[in-house]
């Protein structure tokens, strides 16, 4: 059977196929050439570590160590335990002799009274001296001035000092003397040491 390209049933289906072979080719070529780049793929940046997020940025890190830095330590204050009456001014008083004998690393102590002494205007002061395993107890005698303290003391440079007739110290095992005060020595205990005496003779008013 021969096909008449003139019939009119195969012209409308020719022309039908034709166009839409137009439309696709009109179409690829359009999109082709419209120049556009598809764009390029982003680099996908790795999570974190739980130990980097919770690790501080280095200038913080820095700036506490810094700030960490430790202060010097203080000696703590030292609470005035010598209480005795008030010497007259430019005199040795209880709280000066603390000092010096803090000063030689002594820890200064109420002491417990160990027999007062009999017949001495000054008021006593009962005090416990304690360095490592030694101590030293003692009652101090505070005079508003020397020449007051010599009223009942005899006292020469480079002596201990005796007490005046009709005044005793009773259990007393030595006896010290600066300006106005004199130190009766009523016990030790653990290793002697000198210290205690140098301190007590070294200190000024």
């Amino acid at each position: 059977m021969r096909v008449r390209w003139d019939d009119e049933g195969v012209k409308p289906m020719v022309i039908r196929f034709g166009v839409i072979a137009a439309l696709l080719v009109l179409t690829l070529a359009c999109g082709g050439s419209s120049g556009q780049q598809p764009a390029a793929p982003q680099p996908i940046s790795p999570l974190a570590s739980p130990a980097a997020q919770e690790r501080p940025p280095a200038a913080a890190t820095t700036s506490a160590v810094a700030g960490a830095a430790p202060t010097a330590t203080r000696p703590p204050v030292s609470t005035p335990l010598i209480i005795v009456g008030t010497p007259a001014a430019g005199q040795l008083s209880g709280l000066v002799l603390q000092r010096a004998w803090e000063g030689k690393g002594y820890q200064v102590q109420r002491g417990s009274a160990g027999g007062p002494a009999a017949g001495f205007s000054a008021p006593t002061a009962e005090v416990r001296l304690v360095r490592g395993s030694s101590s030293v107890q003692l009652a101090l005698l505070v005079y508003p001035s020397p020449q007051a303290l010599e009223q009942e003391w005899e006292v020469k440079p480079g002596a201990a000092p005796a007490p005046k007739p009709g005044r005793q110290t009773p259990g007393i095992i030595a006896t010290w003397w600066n300006h106005n005060v004199v130190a009766l020595v009523r016990s030790r205990t653990g290793e002697p040491s000198a210290d205690a005496l140098n301190a007590f003779l070294d200190a000024r008013p």
